[in-house]
């Protein structure tokens, strides 16, 4: 076998098995159970119903292969790095497009991109998961 395509694949392995254990739910290992599309239902200073007045499209994220993605309220999340071991999830860089918001949306975007940029470990119950904060704030969405 070719040296350089045994040094890949050797580096291949390491790298696939080294990566970070996805979520820790309700005692067990949840893998995947975190990788669905989430609709926010709730943050600290808004109810359900207000963040359900928001436009046509509710704040939501989504975990792809090593990003976060997503919707604020006005803007596109976009650039998001996060990293999951066990119940702990840290969420990084998580930046939006630059379009003029106002009124609710504007308001809970101001509130929820930094929330998510604090976040330090999560819980999924069913279709429910809660995004805890380093400051204890939560942060709740659902799954359909």
């Amino acid at each position: 076998m070719n040296c350089k395509l045994l040094t890949a694949l050797l580096l291949t392995l390491l790298f696939v098995f080294q990566q970070p254990a996805v979520g820790k739910c309700n005692g067990g290992k949840a893998k995947g159970d975190i990788f669905r599309n989430w609709t926010l239902t709730k943050l600290p200073n808004f109810t359900t119903e207000q963040i359900n007045t928001i436009g046509t499209i509710i704040p939501n994220i989504h975990f792809t292969d090593g990003q976060l993605v997503g919707f604020g309220g006005c803007n596109t999340l976009r650039g998001g790095k996060y990293t999951i071991r066990k119940d702990k999830i840290k969420l990084e860089n998580i930046g939006s497009t630059r379009k003029l918001c106002i009124g609710i949306e504007a308001d809970v975007e101001r509130e929820f991109i930094p929330l998510l940029n604090k976040a330090d470990h999560f819980v999924v119950d069913g279709k429910k998961m809660t995004i805890y904060t380093s400051d204890n704030k939560e942060i709740e969405f659902i799954s359909k």
